[in-house]
Parts: C-alpha cells; structure tokens; sequence
C-alpha cells in the first residue's frame, strides 16, 4: 500500500475507533510520521518499513539533540502506526520494540515561603479585585490546586459546614 494512503488510514483508525476527535492531536501524530519520512526518504509503500527504522529513528532524532520526551512521543507514534499496520494486515514482521530513551528528570521550580509571604502581603485586602485574587491565591496555594483546577471551580464544589473542597 503507498504509504500516505496508510497514514491516512491509520489517522482515521485513531479519529474513529479511537475516539480522538481531536484536530491538534491527530495534526501531532501526522507531523511525527512525516517527520519520520523526513529521515527516511527511500519509503514510498508500506513493504518499505523495516522494524530497524523505528530504533535508527530514535538514534537519529537523539543526533539533532532534541529532547527524550519528544523522541519518546515521535517513537511512541511510530511505533503505533506499525503497530495498526500490522493489525490491520497491511504490513507483516515490522514491529519490533523500540529503544525509548529516558526522559530527564526537571525539579519543578517552585516559590520559597518568603516569596509567598511576600506575594500575599502585596494584595490590598481593601480592593475588591485584590481581595479576591489574595483568596484564589491562598486556595491554589494550600490545596495545591492548578491554575486550570482554580478557573473552573464552582461554589458546589465547596461545602462551607464540613470545609471540604472538591476537585
């Protein structure tokens, strides 16, 4: 099969069967396989692929010093497209596991408990807006909640006699 043809089916698989209606993740996987045909131009059908692609793939990639986590995510795509090729009997023998390098270990960067004293001594509790944002400031803070979780709170979530908060 000419292997844009696979491609396009194995993003409609992913859309469909899947359930990932999702445009930017289906524009995500389509830019890691052509990126991947980036490398390896010689692959004009699916009797191309070779199970030593996706290893030498991940080698290369590492060459051009990006990072673990987005060889990870390119290999990770590959490796299902073979995968569904092979599902779907298109392809025979191409997958083998793939070398995936570790991705790094980061220390989140966090605030030192005078830069949160400071912070909070800043907001004028008189202002309304400042009161308000001091208040979401200390919620997020002491519960540990996301900018994303803190947004879409709803005063349901919050029983004031037991003083539970639910996310």
């Amino acid at each position: 099969m000419e292997i844009y043809e696979a491609i396009d089916r194995f993003l409609e698989y992913k859309a469909s069967e899947e359930g990932l209606n999702v445009s930017n993740t289906i524009l995500a996987y389509r830019n890691d396989i052509n990126k991947f045909l980036k490398y390896y131009p010689e692959i004009k059908d699916t009797d191309d692929l070779d199970p030593v692609y996706l290893d030498q793939f991940s080698f290369d990639q590492s060459l051009d010093e990006l990072s673990a986590s987005t060889i990870s995510r390119s290999i990770s795509t590959i490796k299902n497209f073979y995968i569904f090729l092979e599902g779907e009997n298109i392809s025979k023998n191409i997958y083998k596991k793939p070398i995936i390098p570790k991705k790094e270990f980061h220390i989140p960067s966090f605030l030192t408990f005078d830069e949160v004293t400071s912070l909070f001594k800043c907001l004028d509790e008189e202002n309304e807006i400042e009161y308000r944002d001091k208040v979401m400031l200390l919620l997020m803070y002491s519960c540990g909640l996301r900018v994303s979780e803190m947004i879409s709170l709803e005063k349901k979530s919050i029983n004031f006699e037991e003083k539970i908060l639910s996310i």
